[in-house]
């Protein structure tokens, strides 16, 4: 086991039109010293048949007995690796053939960096790529330093391909694994933590194919379901997003101003929109009901209550348009009834009437 670079994990479910394909393009790497370990969920359709055909002895298949979704899935086959990296390829995406050992050489060249993505391509059904504004291809990004990918997963969110990665396993054992609360984002949240702590680095080369499919699969396509999901998992991960965060950039020699300037950022953030001003907003009520913090906010931020009253005034309007409740199925969300729960709390119902002190 020693010898093994790099231990690709292959989380697997209901892909067996795509996952031939996806093993082969693992199997067909110019770096061979891997290990390929497949993990099926309990695929209901012919996943597991086409998996048993390969005879590769790089390749280690589990079946699972009881499906646990795709986060945990990847969680076991990352406790199951033996490799010095650990690669990730999604059972319905594939890879060019010379994309780990560009990875390996770069990972054992750069110390300092906890992992390495690549550029990629937007493929369909059939493999072909993909060139549709309905499309945009947010994966094409400049390689950006710690803070400049903080700024932009504030600001934007994820540009970052996840069965790009190529990451040391000691990472996942120092940052921890996938959080199995998080479906829609998971990647994203440990892209988050982990350049809190280590450079990473984004070859500005197309060596990976990730497809989208139009039956709404992926775990990432823009179904409603997966819009409901996706602000409740950003709500919770913009309330967490400066936990521990150390660089200067971001902080100020008075703990309230710092917290009071990053509720600022999550309120105008575009990536994390209404679940960040839904954030920001609680932060910001934390902070003023002590009368002390108030003051200070007043003198060295020139804060005024107003500027809380329109952060929740946002969401009220929201709420009360009927069509936008029957279209969007955000508004039935924990998020949501969360925040109705505010506007019934004793500190809104205090800060109502302080009010004309904010005036």
């Amino acid at each position: 086991m020693s010898n093994i670079k790099v231990s690709v994990l292959i989380p697997s479910y209901n892909h067996g039109k795509y996952i031939k394909q996806c093993i082969n393009s693992a199997l067909n790497q110019t770096l061979k010293d891997i290990e390929i370990i497949i993990g099926d969920d309990c695929s209901t359709d012919n996943s597991r048949k086409v998996i048993e055909k390969f005879k590769d002895k790089r390749i280690k298949k589990v079946f699972f007995e009881t499906n646990v979704g795709g986060t945990a899935n990847l969680n076991r086959l990352i406790d199951l690796a033996h490799g010095k990296y650990i690669a990730v390829l999604n059972s319905d995406d594939y890879w060019e053939r010379d994309k780990l050992q560009k990875q390996y050489d770069f990972m054992e060249k750069n110390k300092d960096y906890a992992a390495c993505f690549t550029w990629a391509r937007l493929v369909d059904e059939n493999s072909n790529e993909i060139y549709s504004d309905n499309y945009r291809n947010v994966f094409l990004q400049k390689n950006k330093n710690q803070d400049e990918w903080f700024q932009y997963f504030l600001e934007y969110g994820n540009c970052l391909c996840h069965p790009s990665i190529m990451i040391r396993r000691n990472t996942y054992e120092e940052i921890g694994k996938y959080d199995i609360f998080l479906r829609q984002l998971p990647d994203f949240y440990l892209w988050i933590k982990i350049i809190k702590k280590y450079p990473i680095y984004l070859m500005e080369d197309t060596l990976t194919n990730f497809r989208i499919l139009s039956n709404n699969w992926n775990t990432s396509s823009n179904s409603e379901e997966n819009q409901s999901r996706m602000f409740q998992e950003l709500y919770y991960i913009s309330k967490h997003i400066f936990d521990n965060y150390n660089i200067e950039k971001y902080k100020h020699e008075n703990e309230i101003i710092t917290k009071f300037d990053q509720a600022k950022l999550l309120s105008k953030s575009q990536s994390f929109s209404k679940a960040g001003k839904l954030a920001a907003y609680e932060m910001i009520s934390d902070l003023i009901s002590n009368e002390e913090n108030l003051n200070l906010l007043r003198q060295q931020r020139e804060f005024s209550i107003q500027e809380l009253y329109d952060l929740g005034t946002a969401y009220k309007n929201i709420l009360n348009d009927e069509i936008e409740i029957k279209q969007n199925p955000i508004l039935y969300s924990r998020g949501y009834k969360l925040l109705l729960k505010i506007y019934d709390s004793k500190l809104y119902k205090l800060l109502s009437k302080i009010r004309k002190i904010g005036k």
